[in-house]
C-alpha cells in the first residue's frame, strides 16, 4: 500500500521541477535578449562611425540588418518558448519535431518492413 504523504511530495517535487526549468528558461531568454540588444546596438554604432570613413557602408548595413533579423528570429522563438510553451509545444509538434512523431514514424517504418518481408516470403513461397 502507497504512503499518501510519498505521493504528494512526488506531486510537489514534480510540480517544482516543472517550475524551476521554466524560471531556468525564462532567465536565459532575459539573457538572450540582453545579448541581442547589447550587440545589435554596437553594430548600429559600428555602422554610423566608422562606415563612412572608410566606405564600408553597404556591407555594415546589410551585415546589421542580417543580424538584427536572423537573431531576432531566434530570440523570438526563444521567447514563445520560455513564455508561451503550450503554443511552442503545439508549433513543434505541426513541424513534427516532438516524441510522438519519432514513435508513429518508427512503428510506420517497422510495419512496412514487416510487410515487405512477408510480402518477400509469400513471393518465395509462390514461385517454390
Amino acid at each position: 500500500m502507497k504512503n499518501p504523504k510519498n505521493t504528494i511530495k512526488k506531486e510537489q517535487l514534480s510540480r517544482y521541477k516543472k517550475a524551476k526549468k521554466r524560471v531556468d528558461l525564462i532567465k536565459s531568454f532575459y539573457g538572450h535578449l540582453f545579448w541581442y540588444v547589447l550587440v545589435n546596438v554596437g553594430i548600429y554604432i559600428v555602422n554610423h562611425v566608422y562606415a563612412d570613413q572608410y566606405y564600408l557602408d553597404n556591407w555594415f548595413f546589410i551585415n546589421f540588418l542580417t543580424t538584427t533579423l536572423l537573431w531576432g528570429i531566434g530570440v523570438f522563438v526563444h521567447g514563445v518558448q520560455a513564455f508561451k510553451p503550450k503554443l511552442f509545444s503545439l508549433i513543434k509538434s505541426y513541424f513534427a519535431l516532438d516524441k510522438d512523431w519519432e514513435e508513429r514514424k518508427l512503428r510506420e517504418l517497422l510495419k512496412e518492413e514487416k510487410q515487405k518481408e512477408t510480402a518477400s516470403k509469400t513471393t518465395r513461397h509462390e514461385y517454390e
